[in-house]
């Protein structure tokens, strides 16, 4: 019998744990922390099938013990459980076409709450991949469009929210290829484009016999929201990886920093990590080493792994 793992989130005053064990239950267990006890239970619709939840995302909000759910049973919904009350606040229809069944892929999704808890970004893959803004007081939705695809593993990563809540970042195709886009979060006006660099905007490495092959990935913004940052791909460097830096108030490319890898290498991590002041961003990468296969196949489950951590440095100015 296949298992999934298990999705749990904490509230963010570490009040309450909720938590779904997706290969028995088709509902989330919301638990009181200090008391030690069971707070209440959320089980979804009555029109919901009983079979196991597998496919669903837990957040909570940031200033309020609100739980953000993200099910998809016969098309894609958010829920919002108030865990205070015990209650569901609204329920909504995330599906490109309310009503209808779409196929989303099981575990591609991603849930992140804007700063003054007033809104949820959500990403979900079906046919093609989504991204959308919700009113969290209501449960209306601001915006719904498309973002360029992206893989399990990025796809949770590949959107930022800006510092103060009212921007949103992410991966979209132009042309033919992805780019990072601005948008205005209350409005949903795409605001800019940020400037094309040389190479590959986004790109997570990997793909078995061709490194080039990959999804696009990690979007960051900075504490201060002065900055943006994303994995690019130079032109004519297959084993070299840059983080590349622009202006998030314009868009303009501003400069990058250079993420050697080796040619046995497996992957990035999947969070960039930012120090409070803005000054410093942490990554680490993943590469094979002492493996008993030919190079130019990294993954293969003969090799072990290794980790290189790697912390960058900004300018004070």
């Amino acid at each position: 019998m296949q298992h999934y793992p298990w999705e749990y989130a904490f509230s963010a005053a570490q009040t309450y744990l909720a938590f779904i064990r997706p290969e028995q239950d088709s509902y989330v267990q919301i638990w009181n922390i200090p008391q030690r006890s069971l707070d209440s239970e959320w089980r979804g619709p009555e029109d919901s099938p009983s079979y196991p939840l597998h496919d669903a995302a837990l957040s909570w909000s940031p200033t309020s013990p609100s739980l953000a759910i993200y099910a998809n049973w016969r098309q894609p919904e958010m829920h919002l459980w108030l865990a205070g009350e015990k209650r569901l606040l609204w329920r909504t229809d995330i599906s490109p076409r309310k009503g209808q069944p779409a196929s989303a892929q099981e575990g591609i999704k991603g849930i992140k709450w804007s700063s003054d808890g007033l809104a949820l970004a959500y990403t979900y893959a079906s046919d093609l991949s989504h991204i959308g803004v919700l009113d969290a007081r209501t449960g209306a939705i601001r915006f719904q469009t498309t973002m360029a695809p992206s893989s399990p593993a990025a796809i949770g990563e590949a959107f930022a929210w800006s510092p103060d809540g009212t921007h949103l970042a992410f991966f979209a195709n132009e042309q033919n290829g992805p780019v990072l886009q601005v948008w205005q979060a209350q409005t949903g006006q795409h605001l800019f484009t940020c400037q094309r660099v040389q190479g590959s905007v986004g790109l997570a490495l990997g793909g078995v016999g061709n490194p080039n092959i990959g999804e696009p990935g990690i979007v960051s913004w900075s504490p201060d929201g002065r900055y943006l940052v994303a994995r690019t791909l130079p032109e004519n460097k297959p084993a070299q990886a840059t983080l590349q830096f622009w202006d998030a108030h314009t868009g303009k490319a501003l400069f990058s920093y250079h993420a050697p890898y080796e040619d046995d290498f497996l992957g990035w991590s999947p969070k960039l990590l930012w120090s409070p002041d803005s000054h410093f961003l942490a990554a680490y990468m993943l590469t094979s080493a002492n493996c008993s296969v030919p190079k130019g196949f990294p993954g293969h489950p003969n090799c072990s792994t290794r980790m290189l951590f790697r912390c960058f440095r900004l300018g004070d100015s």
